[in-house]
């Protein structure tokens, strides 16, 4: 046993020599004899953002960990607005590795005139550098360390430079590479205000076109003049312009600036020229005329009609959404003479076949079928997954994608791991663009699931099928989508439910399926303003032997969302749904439960981290065996913490009953709180909600006797509510 400890000390001391030499051998060093940034510092800085400021600087200090509070935004880029997106930065420490930049006199001397017309851009005529300190004081006059070697007596200098000044190296930085802190005071002054905005030229303009130019004016009387929005303002006039068919137009803009006044006087002459049509369209880099056919027909550009830049914007995002190119352009070919403007598009093919393997986990949320959106389930799983697609798939653009995923299923919410068992899911997915039109799609898939239901522990088989065609619309604001869809549902012998009895009755759906959505938000994963309205809608049976189904029903979801800005990047975020399923007729060789309530797949439920916060996936109202009639609300103050994290205060509300209308007295309110950190995928998300007494239910309690609620636990406590870890927003 001695021997052991000796042994094991000896390794240690070892294992720690070596991670103190990795850390010398990578340690960042300033060179010898030169000044490295440690620190520059700005004071007087406060009605802009100073990170800006820094962006636009050749001298730039040493790197530290740290993070901006109280921004949406990441490290600005230089004279690229917003200039006022004032954070608190937070620094905390300096890893070893971190490169030192390197003082230089000469550069930093053209730094302080940068500072002041900066702010002169951003209309601070008025500011100034009133003060520069730099510790040590040595490198203000030679920005290199003096070496301190003697001088040899046949270097001393001649007679005449007798007089001559000798910099001597700070004591702390002799014969060294030496770190320096320089501090800048900018006394900012009062701002040039815009008094007056003339616009000229556009008297023989139809009313619509005036209209838009002046909504175009991004600097209006009283705003504070800034260079870049003036710039940005006559560049968005000239595409108000090409909008209503002025290719050719051409804008020239003036400011006027009364320094001593502080006031602007901008003047915007506008020089529309001819109304242009759209003239030839040639398509460059496809593989073949087959190809570059699809991709012309595709873009709906229409010859001879006026012209419309609007039109080019939305022709490259239809183009692009084909899916088969790495890069899209799409450019007007503006002549010197004449009204008629060509267009070409240039396409970059991507790779015709992609395929992949890798792992990953999946917590809380499900899908039904391809091309549904995911729900919350109370279950997880870790997965393998291989994939193969074809983009150019017997050519024509069509795509063929197949899919394997086997999954370690553990049957409660993550990270508990009890009992699971092996599960799988494969899918085939076929997309045919130009069908019919040529910006509809066709798209038919199969997908076969072996794993749990969702809400329950038997084990099933579902299979479902999906044929339908897909259209995005005013510039992909708006998309539809109509189609068969079916569902195969079998529970092999000896499966069991949870509590031991018998598991579902065998039973097929085929149901006529459509959804519309109109999408004004201003940003998909992270949206800040705008609205979401959509509506889903199902139809089931009613038609023998066509429409063969288990069920007659019609089902049918319209959802609501509204994102309001609030100063300093905060968001208020509002949902409200309503979920309707009218049964109609069901096979009496179902059992009582599924006649009663329709298909598992498709019941109504609630309660989820995309759901009702509160409560578990399912455990919403009347449980997880699911209901006829559903109502949600969320309401939520989104506030960035730094450009990747936020916080969020929410507060739900909502309920899932088998009655025939709605039980808006179950309100069964929970507030909480919520941690987001953004990636490229969506915002990783934690939620945790409390349940709050008095706002559950007002008047009798109509909710079904099996419906079980949940509780948070930390062990030593607990409380009515539940707690989250996702993927995306909750909406």
């Amino acid at each position: 046993m001695p021997g052991r400890s000796i042994r094991f000390a000896r390794s240690a001391r070892f294992a720690a020599l070596l991670l103190a030499g990795a850390l010398l051998v990578g340690c960042a060093q300033i060179p010898r004899g030169r000044y490295g940034v440690e620190r520059l510092a700005f004071e007087g800085v406060e009605q802009v953002d100073e990170r800006a400021l820094r962006a636009c600087l050749g001298t730039r200090q040493r790197e530290r960990a740290g993070f901006d509070l109280g921004t949406t935004l990441a490290d600005p880029s230089c004279n690229e607005p917003p200039f006022t997106d004032r954070a608190l930065q937070v620094r905390l420490w300096t890893w070893p590795w971190t490169e030192w930049p390197l003082y230089d006199g000469t550069l930093f001397e053209q730094d302080l005139a940068r500072v002041e017309r900066w702010y002169a851009a951003r209309g601070f005529h008025h500011a100034r550098v009133t003060s520069v300190d730099i510790d040590p004081p040595e490198a203000a006059e030679r920005d290199v360390i003096p070496r301190p070697d003697p001088i040899p007596a046949e270097a001393q200098p001649d007679d005449e430079d007798e007089g001559a000044e000798r910099v001597e190296a700070s004591p702390r930085c002799e014969g060294e590479g030496c770190p320096v802190r320089v501090r800048v005071t900018i006394e900012e002054g009062a701002p040039t205000q815009v008094v007056a905005v003339e616009l000229r030229g556009d008297d023989a303009l139809p009313a619509d076109a005036r209209e838009a130019l002046r909504e175009a004016l991004g600097l209006q009387p009283g705003d504070r003049f800034d260079e870049a929005r003036f710039d940005a303002t006559e560049a968005a006039l000239r595409d108000v312009l090409a909008e209503h068919g002025h290719a050719r137009a051409e804008v020239e803009s003036l400011a006027r600036v009364d320094r001593g006044a502080r006031e602007a006087r901008l003047v915007y002459a506008l020089e529309p020229g001819p109304v242009c049509r759209f003239g030839e369209v040639r398509v460059e880099g496809a593989r073949s005329e087959r190809n570059a056919t699809i991709v012309r027909e595709a873009a709906l550009v229409p010859t001879g009609e006026r012209y419309d830049q609007t039109v080019l914007r939305e022709a490259q995002r239809a183009v692009f959404g084909l899916g088969a190119f790495r890069a899209v352009r799409v450019e007007p070919r503006i002549p010197d003479q004449g009204e008629v403007v060509d267009v070409a598009i240039t396409v970059e093919p991507g790779r015709e076949h992609h395929y992949g393997v890798g792992v990953g986990l999946q917590s809380g949320t499900s899908e039904r079928g391809v091309g549904d959106d995911a729900f919350d389930v109370p279950l997880w799983d870790a997965h393998l997954s291989a994939y193969y697609e074809n983009r150019d798939f017997l050519g024509g653009l069509r795509k063929l994608r197949l899919e394997e995923r086997p999954r370690l299923v553990v049957l409660q919410s993550f990270p508990r791991a009890e009992q699971p068992r092996f599960g799988n899911v494969a899918s085939a997915t076929f997309r045919q663009p130009g069908f019919l039109e040529p910006r509809t799609e066709l798209v038919a898939s199969l997908r076969w699931e072996w794993g749990p239901d969702p809400f329950d522990t038997f084990f099933r088989h579902e299979v479902d099928g999906r044929l339908a065609l897909e259209r995005h619309f005013f510039d992909q604001r708006l998309f539809a989508t109509v189609g068969l869809r079916s569902n195969v549902y079998r529970v092999p012998d000896g499966e069991l439910r949870e509590d031991g009895s018998p598991p579902p009755a065998d039973s097929h759906l085929m149901f006529v399926h459509e959804r519309l959505r109109l999408d004004l938000r201003d940003d998909g994963q992270r949206p800040h303003r705008g609205a979401l309205l959509q509506v889903d809608a199902q139809q089931a049976g009613f038609v023998p032997y066509v429409l063969a189904s288990s069920w007659d029903y019609v089902r049918l979801v319209p959802e609501a969302r509204v994102y309001a800005p609030l100063p300093r990047g905060l968001t208020i975020a509002a949902r409200f749904q309503l979920g309707f399923f009218f049964l109609r007729g069901a096979d009496q060789g179902l059992d009582p439960l599924s006649r009663e309530l329709g298909p598992r797949s498709q019941r109504l439920r609630g309660g989820g981290a995309s759901s009702h916060r509160g409560f578990l996936p399912g455990r919403l109202g009347d449980g997880e065996e699911g209901g006829t009639r559903r109502w949600l609300g969320s309401i939520e103050l989104r506030t960035p913490l730094t450009a990747d994290t936020g916080l969020v205060a929410f507060f739900d509300v909502g309920d899932v009953s088998r009655a025939p209308s709605f039980r808006f007295d179950h309100p069964q309110a929970a507030a909480g709180l919520g941690f987001r950190y953004f990636t490229v995928l969506g915002a990783l998300r934690v939620d945790l909600a409390v349940r709050l007494p008095g706002m559950q239910v007002f008047g009798a309690d109509e909710r079904s006797p099996g419906a079980v609620p949940t509780n948070v636990s930390f062990g030593f406590f607990d409380f009515p509510g539940a707690f989250h870890v996702t993927l995306g927003e909750a909406f």
